[in-house]
């Protein structure tokens, strides 16, 4: 449910600089299979000391454009760092006075907001139902992750598919999440890549998010790469999941933004912002805050990651022509699952086209048939009806029984 100035008590631990395992950025698996769950990662790669040179992604422009508005912020240990807030970058929407902490779990009282957590295998069962009935609307799934030592191997989540199943029986929306160590555009292709399998066309409310951090008290194979090539994966990924159909979305904190990501580069897709400070210091727009690692939810043993999703409303939850035309294609392809290996052959043409008519979206099918099959998509709720015409056979476009809603066909909405 979306709240609204509602708060939601409940105990949670306090902020610690030690980071437990679980989420986003949490202890992995070597390639050599050995257990690191007892090894601290932070969520955040707050790094005690200063930024390692050639880090900035914007330094190269430094010495050519005029002195920006200085921010000085501080990672979970207490260490400042300072950098300079970039003006193109959108700023943040959200008042930070506007967020309300109570015994650990946040509110938004200038807005509608939803709660979520974030999980890996770390939290081992979770009953999915509680989590749901204590007042959370949404939960990130680690999907996968890249082993950071050399080989670098990509493992699935042990409990994505039990997690998957049971929080949207819940009644949950869900989104996933992979935690990259690529090192360059090709390995965070193979990333994506191994999402869309592993999804294999499945349904998600919420983004697949790319997730990239530094490995702070170990070796990794991702110590020499630069806020440019970072930035470059980052796109790679991204640009592989929207081709697909889903929605893509960049996790990051204040240090990454600062010292590593050039967001300007970046700036079609949505930020899911890590930051356990009393409010938010990023001075750009997010979408989603993690605003602990220590959380306390009924449902789940141990400490989670807690997160607030700020909910915009009007136009942006409006159904997009290229959302359209996803879900239309995955709709037929559905319907006869020999469709996919026809559009591939020469031996069918079959095509789509997207356009309007009036306030509705209008997605063609051009049929191996023939036929010209039209779905006319209210980009609002999502009702779809459908028309056809064949040449030779029916003398106008008809109306057919044939109705559905094509949210139930976007593979992220």
């Amino acid at each position: 449910m979306i709240k609204n100035n509602k708060l939601y008590p409940v105990f949670a631990g306090i902020i610690l600089i030690a980071m437990m395992v679980s989420g986003c950025g949490k202890s992995e698996t070597r390639d050599t299979g050995e257990s690191l769950e007892d090894m601290v990662i932070p969520d955040t790669d707050y790094v005690v000391g200063q930024p390692e040179e050639n880090t900035v992604a914007d330094e190269k422009k430094a010495e050519e454009e005029p002195e920006g508005e200085k921010l000085v912020f501080r990672d979970l240990s207490g260490v400042e760092y300072e950098t300079t807030i970039n003006p193109r970058i959108a700023p943040k929407e959200y008042e930070n006075e506007s967020f309300f902490n109570n015994n650990g779990w946040l509110s938004y009282n200038n807005g509608d907001y939803l709660l979520g957590v974030d999980v890996s295998h770390h939290q081992g069962d979770i009953d999915w139902d509680k989590v749901k009935s204590a007042g959370f609307d949404f939960a990130f799934l680690r999907i996968g992750y890249r082993g950071y030592s050399t080989e670098g191997n990509i493992n699935k989540d042990r409990e994505f598919e039990n997690y998957y199943k049971a929080a949207r029986d819940a009644g949950l929306k869900v989104g996933v999440y992979f935690f990259s160590q690529a090192i360059n555009e090709d390995e965070a292709r193979e990333e994506a890549d191994f999402v869309l399998n592993t999804l294999s066309g499945r349904r998600l409310e919420l983004p697949v998010v790319y997730d990239p951090e530094t490995i702070t008290n170990d070796e990794a194979r991702t110590d020499n790469v630069t806020g440019e090539q970072f930035t470059a994966n980052t796109k790679a990924f991204c640009e592989t999941i929207t081709d697909n159909g889903y929605k893509a979305m960049i996790y990051t904190n204040m240090k990454w933004e600062a010292f590593e990501l050039d967001l300007e580069q970046l700036s079609e897709y949505p930020i899911w912002y890590a930051d356990y400070e009393p409010v938010p210091q990023t001075p750009y727009n997010f979408e989603i805050w993690q605003y602990s690692n220590q959380g306390s939810v009924p449902g789940i043993s141990g400490a989670c990651d807690l997160d607030i999703w700020i909910v915009k409303d009007g136009a942006d939850d409006l159904i997009t022509k290229d959302q359209a035309l996803s879900a239309i294609k995955n709709y037929c392809f559905i319907q006869n699952p020999d469709l996919e290996k026809m559009v591939d052959s020469d031996d069918y043409t079959i095509s789509w086209e997207v356009g309007s008519s009036g306030d509705q979206i209008v997605v063609l099918y051009r049929s191996y048939t023939g036929a010209l099959i039209r779905y006319y998509i209210d980009p609002s709720s999502g009702d779809t009806y459908v028309t056809e015409y064949v040449s030779g056979i029916t003398d106008e476009e008809e109306k057919t029984d044939e109705s559905f809603n094509v949210r139930d066909y976007m593979k992220g909405e």
